[in-house]
């Protein structure tokens, strides 16, 4: 499937896939847009994590994916990454704009995605 990113957290896998019934409740409920959500790290990052594993993980809670974002950090990785994930597959899916950047790269070119971090 085309609209899937894949991260790992502690060894174990996770594939952010949205879904459009998932959001538009996620930005009813909060009354914020989809950009709005990815411009807060800390407010908007768990919500839209949360959203993007809800399908393969129905039992989760935002509570839980605010526990998964710090267990990422704790590995050493960048915070940011999850921004960069989470804009990835919400591009991917269609929800946001591709880059101009990210389509037709510096050059002009289009240019592959950097490949995601090894387990």
């Amino acid at each position: 499937m085309r609209n899937i990113v894949a991260f790992h957290v502690k060894g174990r896998p996770y594939a952010l896939k949205f879904r459009s019934k998932v959001l538009y409740d996620l930005t009813k409920r909060g009354g914020k847009t989809v950009i709005d959500l990815m411009q807060d790290p800390f407010g908007g990052w768990p919500d839209l994590l949360w959203a993007g594993l809800l399908k393969d993980h129905p039992d989760l809670t935002v509570a839980n994916t605010s526990g998964l974002i710090d267990a990422f950090v704790d590995e050493g990785k960048d915070y940011s990454e999850i921004g960069k994930f989470l804009r990835q597959a919400l591009e991917e899916a269609g929800f946001l704009p591709k880059d101009k950047e990210d389509e037709d790269g510096p050059e002009g070119n289009a240019k592959s995605p950097d490949p995601l971090p090894a387990a």
